[in-house]
């Protein structure tokens, strides 16, 4: 018998997503599933199609939050319910290939990986044929981590990946944060063997105006500095400083890129929230200069922007490490 494999579907105000999203997992080449709907307290019809949904397939269990708690503790409460070996995590205004589930599942136990990753597609049409390319790659310790720099192939995202359930004994995802996958994934990397990535696109983004990362800019998107401030103190705590530095730099970039949007679009208390971003720039400055992967160019940039945040170009964080030896 094959494993038990949860499918956890955080929903808020998706009523014209939910039904393909949920089909899409429904008619899944792997059967042996258990799926997860929990409604956020959803203001549309998304709870009523729920309810609906699950009627049709004895599969599909929901749970109704009583108050809008956000997309963190909403997984969260998905994962705690959950009795599969693996856990999948799928946005409700997104859709999946008919066999994703299969694929990853299937690379797991043949590789001994803890996780498995496929790549994705924006606003895909399901209904044409997936490329069956299936190069895959398998990382293991630390080189699971570097796709967040830019070099390899792992990523950030939750969604298109399976997770052995045992990984979430000590991780979940922290309560409040709209970069909840930015704070999540290098814990739950850490705890993985191994991982094994696929460039088949299984997994299909929507860019949905509507969802928490499209939404109006607000200071609400600080939460990313939040995020890569706990990687940073993670790696230097186990030593990895190299991926200590790297993250400090894309930090710092970050910094810039939310400073100046700040200083286009907030207008409540924007010089407040400007010498707030100013300090964090400055504090971590002094760490990113003893690093060894600032080139010349890079640290003058670096300087300039310490004196005056709204001049100079920007760049590529990623593009510049994935250039980059460590």
């Amino acid at each position: 018998m094959k494993h038990l494999i949860s499918i956890v579907i955080p929903v808020y105000d998706v009523e014209d997503y939910l039904t393909e999203c949920v089909n899409s997992i429904v008619n899944q080449s792997y059967s042996n599933l258990e799926i997860i709907l929990v409604n956020d307290k959803s203001t549309d019809n998304s709870g009523v199609i729920c309810d609906t949904l699950a009627k049709q397939d004895a599969r599909i269990k929901v749970y109704h939050n009583t108050i809008n708690s956000g997309l963190s503790d909403t997984r969260n409460l998905g994962t705690n319910k959950a009795n599969g070996d693996y856990i999948i995590y799928i946005d409700s205004d997104d859709y999946i290939s008919s066999n994703m589930v299969e694929v990853l599942y299937d690379l797991c136990i043949k590789y001994k990986c803890c996780i498995a990753q496929c790549a994705f597609t924006r606003d895909g049409n399901m209904t044409e044929p997936i490329e069956d390319l299936r190069d895959t790659q398998i990382y293991s310790g630390k080189e699971m981590h570097l796709g967040l720099i830019g070099k390899g192939t792992s990523r950030t995202m939750a969604c298109g990946k399976i997770f052995k359930r045992s990984l979430f004994k000590e991780v979940s995802f922290p309560s409040k944060l709209i970069h909840e996958d930015e704070a999540f994934i290098h814990k739950v990397l850490y705890r993985a063997e191994q991982m094994i990535v696929t460039n088949e696109k299984l997994y299909f983004y929507r860019k949905n105006p509507e969802s928490i990362m499209n939404k109006k800019f607000s200071i609400k998107k600080y939460d990313i500095l939040i995020a890569l401030q706990d990687r940073i103190l993670f790696y230097q705590s186990l030593d990895w400083h190299d991926l200590a530095f790297a993250t400090s730099q894309r930090y710092s970039v970050t910094i810039i890129e939310l400073y100046r949007k700040t200083n286009e679009l907030i207008t409540d208390e924007k010089t407040v929230h400007l010498e707030y971003l100013s300090k964090l720039y400055k504090e971590n400055l002094v760490e990113l200069k003893k690093s060894p992967y600032l080139t010349s160019e890079k640290r003058r940039l670096h300087d300039d922007w310490k004196e005056n945040p709204l001049e100079g170009d920007t760049y590529n964080f990623f593009e510049y490490f994935s250039n980059t030896k460590i």
